[in-house]
Protein backbone atom coordinates (compact mmCIF):
# COMPACT_ATOMS: atom_id res chain seq x y z
CA UNK A 1 0.00 0.00 0.00
CA UNK A 2 1.27 3.36 -1.22
CA UNK A 3 0.72 6.69 1.09
CA UNK A 4 -1.93 7.29 -1.65
CA UNK A 5 -3.77 4.44 -1.24
CA UNK A 6 -3.62 4.84 2.57
CA UNK A 7 -5.53 8.34 2.27
CA UNK A 8 -8.45 6.49 0.37
CA UNK A 9 -8.59 3.27 3.34
CA UNK A 10 -7.79 4.89 6.20
CA UNK A 11 -10.42 5.61 9.08
CA UNK A 12 -9.89 7.05 12.59
CA UNK A 13 -9.57 4.07 15.36
CA UNK A 14 -11.26 5.33 18.71
CA UNK A 15 -11.48 1.95 20.44
CA UNK A 16 -8.23 -0.32 20.91
CA UNK A 17 -7.20 -3.84 21.80
CA UNK A 18 -4.84 -3.76 25.14
CA UNK A 19 -2.21 -5.52 22.98
CA UNK A 20 0.47 -4.09 22.38
CA UNK A 21 2.62 -4.14 19.25
CA UNK A 22 5.71 -6.39 18.58
CA UNK A 23 9.10 -4.87 19.56
CA UNK A 24 10.54 -5.48 15.67
CA UNK A 25 7.47 -3.39 14.79
CA UNK A 26 7.71 -0.75 17.62
CA UNK A 27 11.30 -0.25 15.77
CA UNK A 28 9.83 0.26 12.57
CA UNK A 29 7.29 2.89 14.30
CA UNK A 30 10.72 4.74 15.35
CA UNK A 31 12.30 4.73 12.40
CA UNK A 32 9.52 6.19 10.34
CA UNK A 33 9.38 8.43 13.29
CA UNK A 34 13.02 9.87 12.50
CA UNK A 35 12.57 9.86 8.38
CA UNK A 36 10.09 12.94 8.51
CA UNK A 37 10.20 15.31 5.80
CA UNK A 38 9.41 19.16 6.80
CA UNK A 39 6.80 21.56 5.58
CA UNK A 40 9.47 24.80 6.53
CA UNK A 41 12.77 23.89 6.61
CA UNK A 42 13.19 26.91 9.14
CA UNK A 43 10.75 25.09 11.61
CA UNK A 44 12.22 22.21 13.40
CA UNK A 45 9.43 19.09 13.96
CA UNK A 46 10.31 15.90 15.97
CA UNK A 47 8.06 12.68 16.33
CA UNK A 48 8.64 10.66 19.81
CA UNK A 49 6.51 7.63 20.07
CA UNK A 50 6.08 6.23 23.26
CA UNK A 51 5.83 2.34 23.72
CA UNK A 52 3.94 2.13 27.16
CA UNK A 53 0.97 4.39 26.02
CA UNK A 54 -1.26 2.97 29.24
CA UNK A 55 -0.51 5.85 31.69
CA UNK A 56 -1.09 8.47 28.85
CA UNK A 57 -5.03 7.94 29.33
CA UNK A 58 -4.52 10.16 32.17
CA UNK A 59 -3.27 13.13 30.86
CA UNK A 60 -6.06 13.45 27.77
CA UNK A 61 -8.41 15.55 28.60
CA UNK A 62 -11.87 13.53 29.16
CA UNK A 63 -13.17 14.93 26.03
CA UNK A 64 -10.63 13.38 23.68
CA UNK A 65 -10.11 10.86 26.10
CA UNK A 66 -9.04 7.65 23.54
CA UNK A 67 -7.46 4.93 25.31
CA UNK A 68 -4.20 3.38 23.09
CA UNK A 69 -1.35 1.27 23.81
CA UNK A 70 1.06 3.46 21.96
CA UNK A 71 0.94 7.84 21.27
CA UNK A 72 3.52 9.59 18.98
CA UNK A 73 3.90 12.92 20.39
CA UNK A 74 4.90 15.18 17.87
CA UNK A 75 6.66 18.48 18.93
CA UNK A 76 8.00 21.90 17.23
CA UNK A 77 10.08 24.70 18.28
CA UNK A 78 8.25 27.80 18.03
CA UNK A 79 10.24 30.93 16.83
CA UNK A 80 9.23 34.20 17.19
CA UNK A 81 10.15 35.46 14.29
CA UNK A 82 8.39 32.90 12.19
CA UNK A 83 4.54 32.16 12.15
CA UNK A 84 3.15 28.00 10.94
CA UNK A 85 4.68 25.86 14.00
CA UNK A 86 1.20 24.20 13.75
CA UNK A 87 0.77 23.45 10.56
CA UNK A 88 4.32 22.11 10.12
CA UNK A 89 3.26 19.79 12.91
CA UNK A 90 0.09 18.87 11.35
CA UNK A 91 1.92 18.46 8.08
CA UNK A 92 4.71 15.82 9.53
CA UNK A 93 2.09 14.14 12.01
CA UNK A 94 -0.22 13.21 8.90
CA UNK A 95 2.22 11.34 6.93
CA UNK A 96 3.41 9.28 10.19
CA UNK A 97 -0.56 8.61 10.56
CA UNK A 98 -0.52 7.23 6.70
CA UNK A 99 2.13 5.11 7.23
CA UNK A 100 1.09 3.44 10.59
CA UNK A 101 -1.89 2.76 8.22
CA UNK A 102 0.76 0.86 5.53
CA UNK A 103 1.91 -1.18 8.94
CA UNK A 104 -1.64 -2.53 9.15
CA UNK A 105 -2.07 0.13 12.68
CA UNK A 106 -4.81 2.20 13.32
CA UNK A 107 -4.48 5.57 14.25
CA UNK A 108 -6.06 8.77 15.30
CA UNK A 109 -5.37 12.16 16.30
CA UNK A 110 -6.00 13.50 19.73
CA UNK A 111 -3.97 16.75 19.11
CA UNK A 112 -3.43 19.48 21.67
CA UNK A 113 -6.06 17.60 23.87
CA UNK A 114 -3.41 16.65 26.58
CA UNK A 115 -1.21 18.17 29.37
CA UNK A 116 1.49 19.33 28.19
CA UNK A 117 3.26 19.31 31.50
CA UNK A 118 3.03 15.72 32.15
CA UNK A 119 3.89 14.65 29.13
CA UNK A 120 7.66 15.18 30.32
CA UNK A 121 6.89 12.51 32.43
CA UNK A 122 7.05 10.16 29.69
CA UNK A 123 9.21 11.57 26.90
CA UNK A 124 12.67 13.79 27.58
CA UNK A 125 12.34 16.30 24.97
CA UNK A 126 15.19 19.31 24.20
CA UNK A 127 15.34 22.91 25.32
CA UNK A 128 13.38 24.76 23.18
CA UNK A 129 11.58 21.84 22.16
CA UNK A 130 7.43 22.32 23.09
CA UNK A 131 4.93 19.37 22.84
CA UNK A 132 2.14 20.18 20.53
CA UNK A 133 -0.06 16.86 19.54
CA UNK A 134 -0.73 13.25 20.29
CA UNK A 135 -1.82 10.77 18.13
CA UNK A 136 -2.89 7.46 19.32
CA UNK A 137 -2.19 4.39 17.40
CA UNK A 138 -2.24 0.46 17.81
CA UNK A 139 -4.42 -2.06 16.73
CA UNK A 140 -8.33 -2.06 16.48
CA UNK A 141 -10.52 -3.63 19.03
CA UNK A 142 -11.76 -6.84 17.35
CA UNK A 143 -15.28 -5.18 16.68
CA UNK A 144 -13.32 -2.61 14.33
CA UNK A 145 -12.22 -2.77 11.16
CA UNK A 146 -9.33 -1.37 10.62
CA UNK A 147 -9.32 -0.23 6.95
CA UNK A 148 -12.84 2.02 5.43
CA UNK A 149 -15.25 -0.38 3.34
CA UNK A 150 -16.06 0.74 0.11
CA UNK A 151 -19.96 0.75 1.55
CA UNK A 152 -18.94 3.07 4.57
CA UNK A 153 -20.15 6.57 4.22
CA UNK A 154 -17.63 8.97 4.27
CA UNK A 155 -19.03 12.13 6.41
CA UNK A 156 -17.01 14.47 4.15
CA UNK A 157 -18.39 17.67 2.71
CA UNK A 158 -18.56 17.69 -1.28
CA UNK A 159 -15.53 18.54 -3.62
CA UNK A 160 -18.34 21.73 -4.70
CA UNK A 161 -18.66 22.91 -1.23
CA UNK A 162 -14.39 23.06 -0.84
CA UNK A 163 -13.96 24.24 -3.88
CA UNK A 164 -14.92 27.10 -6.39
CA UNK A 165 -13.30 28.02 -10.05
CA UNK A 166 -11.06 25.24 -9.54
CA UNK A 167 -9.34 23.96 -12.80
CA UNK A 168 -9.68 20.40 -13.41
CA UNK A 169 -6.07 19.38 -13.03
CA UNK A 170 -6.34 19.84 -9.55
CA UNK A 171 -9.44 18.27 -8.41
CA UNK A 172 -7.69 14.72 -7.61
CA UNK A 173 -5.31 16.61 -5.40
CA UNK A 174 -8.05 18.06 -4.20
CA UNK A 175 -10.08 15.44 -3.10
CA UNK A 176 -7.42 13.61 -1.37
CA UNK A 177 -7.61 16.81 1.04
CA UNK A 178 -11.51 16.15 1.10
CA UNK A 179 -10.58 12.83 2.92
CA UNK A 180 -8.15 14.45 5.29
CA UNK A 181 -9.44 14.24 9.18
CA UNK A 182 -9.54 17.28 11.16
CA UNK A 183 -10.96 18.17 14.88
CA UNK A 184 -14.80 17.38 14.85
CA UNK A 185 -15.21 17.52 10.93
CA UNK A 186 -14.42 20.80 10.88
CA UNK A 187 -12.54 20.26 7.33
CA UNK A 188 -11.72 24.60 7.91
CA UNK A 189 -9.51 24.37 4.17
CA UNK A 190 -11.61 26.29 0.81
CA UNK A 191 -9.72 26.26 -2.06
CA UNK A 192 -10.43 29.13 -4.31
CA UNK A 193 -9.30 29.09 -8.24
CA UNK A 194 -7.85 32.41 -10.21
CA UNK A 195 -6.32 32.52 -13.49
CA UNK A 196 -2.78 32.30 -12.41
CA UNK A 197 -2.71 30.13 -8.86
CA UNK A 198 -5.02 28.06 -6.57
CA UNK A 199 -5.75 30.02 -3.46
CA UNK A 200 -6.12 28.42 0.14
CA UNK A 201 -8.05 29.56 2.68
CA UNK A 202 -9.03 28.88 6.36
CA UNK A 203 -12.26 29.24 7.05
CA UNK A 204 -12.69 30.11 11.17
CA UNK A 205 -14.52 27.19 12.87
CA UNK A 206 -13.85 25.52 16.07
CA UNK A 207 -10.42 26.29 18.00
CA UNK A 208 -8.09 28.79 15.95
CA UNK A 209 -4.96 26.09 16.74
CA UNK A 210 -6.44 23.18 15.77
CA UNK A 211 -7.87 24.28 12.83
CA UNK A 212 -4.02 25.01 11.99
CA UNK A 213 -3.10 21.73 12.36
CA UNK A 214 -5.69 20.59 10.29
CA UNK A 215 -4.20 22.71 7.32
CA UNK A 216 -1.12 21.05 7.78
CA UNK A 217 -2.54 17.44 7.67
CA UNK A 218 -4.60 19.07 4.63
CA UNK A 219 -1.52 20.12 2.70
CA UNK A 220 -0.18 16.67 3.34
CA UNK A 221 -2.66 14.98 1.57
CA UNK A 222 -2.22 17.74 -1.02
CA UNK A 223 1.07 17.27 -1.58
CA UNK A 224 0.77 13.32 -1.73
CA UNK A 225 -1.96 13.65 -4.08
CA UNK A 226 -0.44 15.91 -6.33
CA UNK A 227 3.34 13.59 -6.74
CA UNK A 228 1.36 10.68 -7.20
CA UNK A 229 -0.56 12.31 -10.23
CA UNK A 230 2.79 13.61 -11.42
CA UNK A 231 1.38 17.10 -10.65
CA UNK A 232 4.54 19.87 -10.30
CA UNK A 233 4.03 22.88 -8.18
CA UNK A 234 4.78 25.04 -5.54
CA UNK A 235 3.66 26.89 -2.72
CA UNK A 236 4.02 30.84 -3.03
CA UNK A 237 2.82 33.69 -1.04
CA UNK A 238 0.51 36.66 -2.59
CA UNK A 239 -2.04 39.92 -2.53
CA UNK A 240 -6.00 38.07 -2.75
CA UNK A 241 -8.62 39.29 -2.03
CA UNK A 242 -10.04 38.83 1.61
CA UNK A 243 -12.92 36.80 2.38
CA UNK A 244 -15.50 36.48 5.18
CA UNK A 245 -14.90 34.63 8.21
CA UNK A 246 -11.79 33.27 6.46
CA UNK A 247 -7.77 33.47 6.52
CA UNK A 248 -6.22 33.43 3.40
CA UNK A 249 -3.35 30.56 4.15
CA UNK A 250 -1.40 29.99 0.85
CA UNK A 251 -1.65 29.66 -2.61
CA UNK A 252 -0.48 27.29 -5.13
CA UNK A 253 1.05 27.35 -8.92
Amino acid sequence: MELYDAIFYRKSIKKYSKNRISIDMFEEVKKLCEDIDLLNKDINVKAHPILKGDSLKFIIKKKSRIVAPHYVLITSEIPEEIDGHLESVGFVGEKIVLRLTELGLGSCWIGENFDKKSINDFVHLEEGEEPIALIAFGFPESKENLFRTNEEKIDRKAIKEIAKNVDEKWLQAIECVRLAPSYKDTQPWRFYGDINSLNIYRKKVGEESTSKIDMGIALRHFDIGCKYHGIEFEYIKINVKKKLRMDYYISIK
